[in-house]
């Protein structure tokens, strides 16, 4: 509620785990509201699962979802929030005017500097198109995997196990603790080369990806490479920046759910309860709205141990599965 007032309107922005909850949320208590819903692609997957399995299940095609619901779709990038005027300005649509907002943008992956950034094949994280991916990985044998978080270990895994032969980069895997030459050696026993303490310098190619250089000097064959550079809240549209307090701004009508309230995500590497995080915190966030509950919440911490945990449990499930079985067709879909 908007002092006490009402609200007729909400835009949502983003159509992740806590955009798409929040909307499925508003809709189960109320159907006249009016629904805008913001996002620049025309689907929604959970990034995390195809991460670790190639799996599209859930896939929601937001122009369904959209109609289903009641529910207006923008298809579009934003470039801007005016936050004292109330309007969000896009890169192709007309401006709109916002009652209430919910930034759900979640987080986009950390950009690193090197030559040959946009070839055709190269994937940051935050930025995989699932359907682009299927077609390339059906003509790439050979792929790179620069990773600096447990998610890239994961991807490492799940594009060996659909056939393709996978070489590791990465920077010094501290993260990993005590564990890092556990992760190391089971990756090797798949048949996963791992390259440690190194950089990508170039990504060389006419169009399409045909070989990385990595420095120390040398040069990989490669026709895709997947960068796993970390993240950050996607949050650089607004005018001005904002302070988050429980998904509440000091901006009357403006609310963030989801991976962009994290503070410190620049500082995980492990993302173990994004997903869920992001679904309690559009619950509490559609409760608060209509129904003036409160908004409190306090997110879990990874402790040494738990992360330990994660390491093991993750080699422990793949330890007995052949890795050599290509399975694109059945993952992939």
């Amino acid at each position: 509620m908007l002092n006490n007032q009402k609200i007729n309107s909400i835009a949502v922005l983003g159509a992740g785990e806590a955009g798409i909850t929040f909307m499925k949320k508003i809709r189960e208590k109320n159907t006249g509201i009016k629904l805008t819903l913001i996002d620049k692609n025309a689907y929604y997957f959970d990034k995390a699962k195809f991460i670790n399995s190639l799996d599209l299940k859930g896939y929601i095609d937001l122009k369904d979802f959209s109609k289903e619901n009641n529910i207006t779709f923008i298809q579009d990038v934003v470039e801007r929030i005016n936050l004292k005027q109330k309007k969000i300005y896009f890169k192709q649509a007309e401006p709109i005017d916002f009652e209430a907002l919910v930034v759900a943008s979640g987080a986009k992956s950390k950009s690193i500097p090197f030559k040959g950034e946009r070839r055709e094949g190269l994937f940051y994280l935050s930025d995989i198109n699932p359907f682009e991916l299927k077609g390339l990985l059906k003509l790439s044998s050979e792929l790179i995997v620069y990773v600096t978080t447990f998610l890239g270990i994961k991807l490492c895994v799940s594009l060996k196990s659909a056939g393709k032969d996978v070489r590791v980069l990465g920077d010094n895997w501290d993260f990993l603790g005590s564990l890092k030459e556990k992760v190391v050696s089971f990756l090797n026993d798949k048949q996963i080369n791992v390259h440690l303490n190194v950089t990508v310098e170039e990504v060389i190619g006419e169009g399409q990806v045909k070989a990385t250089k990595i420095s120390p000097l040398k040069v990989f064959s490669s026709q895709m490479v997947f960068l796993d550079t970390g993240f950050s809240s996607n949050l650089d549209f607004f005018e001005v920046p904002i302070n988050i307090t429980n998904m509440l701004t000091e901006f009357e009508g403006v609310f963030v759910a989801g991976d962009c309230t994290k503070r410190d995500i620049e500082n995980d590497y492990f993302y173990a309860y994004n997903s869920e995080e992001a679904r309690i915190q559009a619950e509490l966030l559609s409760e608060f709205m209509l129904e003036a509950k409160e908004a409190s919440f306090m997110p879990k911490t990874l402790s040494e141990e738990d992360k330990q945990k994660l390491i093991t449990d993750f080699i422990s499930a793949r330890e007995n599965i052949n890795l050599e079985n290509p399975s694109l067709d059945k993952t992939v879909s």
